[in-house]
């Protein structure tokens, strides 16, 4: 009975034994498993990455990327050269124009008179390049002896005209009813140095006006004046009204011609 009892006590052993080798074998199995899946796994990135970066690679050296890309900075360029050759035109006709206009309203043959066509120039604006205005502001500011400076001659059959305010006649209706008094207000011609009045050309010019409008009663021209009577013309009867004006006319003498006070 002991040595049966023996026997089955090795043979439970020898089984534990063969257990725990088993599992320690399965255990083994298992790590060496998941040491090549990480591997592989690995080995799986890595060959993505290399695939990525030869398709980067491919990609930019690829003959029709490499024509489109090229075109595109052509294109650009291209687009700036014409932006910068156009801007270069539009000032060069700028500067052209400008110079054409001081030019022409130096052709009076007065120096005096170039020289208020050119500060009325630059008060209109009508010459915006800085250096160009900063030269002749210069230029005007600097005295000059009566009758020197620059100026051109007058063209054959040119008319030279210079807008100068006359008189300023008032009429004006008060608190009674009805329209204002006639006001008349006149220009006359430089007879004795050979100036007349081109007929047609007088004419009355309505400075301000309130609550009312320019009524012109009579105008009267000659070869050497021309005189315009006026008054104001009522809009609201209820209130006051006034009109001021002034006459104006255009003298000429031998081809030439100018406004007049």
């Amino acid at each position: 009975m002991k040595n049966d009892a023996n026997a089955e006590s090795e043979v439970r052993s020898n089984a534990q034994l063969a257990d725990s080798k088993q599992l320690e074998i399965e255990r083994g199995f298992r790590e060496r498993e998941v040491v090549v899946k990480e591997n592989e796994q690995r080995m799986h990135e890595a060959e993505l990455d290399l695939r990525k970066k030869e398709h980067s690679a491919s990609r930019w050296a690829n003959p029709l990327v490499v024509g489109v890309w090229v075109a595109a900075v052509a294109a650009g360029g291209n687009v700036y050269v014409a932006y910068e050759n156009g801007a270069t035109q539009r000032q060069l006709e700028s500067d052209k124009a400008e110079q054409a206009r001081i030019l022409k309203v130096i052709e009076t043959g007065n120096p005096q008179k170039a020289a208020e066509n050119l500060q009325f120039l630059l008060d209109t604006g009508l010459i915006s390049d800085p250096a160009t205005r900063t030269r002749l502001i210069t230029y005007l500011k600097q005295p000059r002896p009566a009758g020197s400076g620059p100026a051109l001659p007058a063209p054959p059959g040119a008319s030279l005209r210079q807008r100068v305010q006359g008189s300023v006649e008032t009429s004006h209706a008060g608190d009674a009813p009805g329209d204002g008094p006639d006001v008349t207000s006149c220009v006359k011609a430089d007879v004795e140095h050979g100036w007349n009045i081109l007929r047609g050309s007088g004419r009355i010019v309505a400075d301000t006006t309130v609550n009312g409008a320019l009524g012109i009663t009579k105008q009267d021209e000659t070869d050497d004046r021309y005189c315009g009577t006026f008054h104001v013309v009522r809009t609201d009867p209820g209130r006051s009204a006034g009109v001021q004006g002034h006459a104006e006319a255009v003298e000429t003498s031998n081809g030439e011609s100018r406004y007049l006070r």
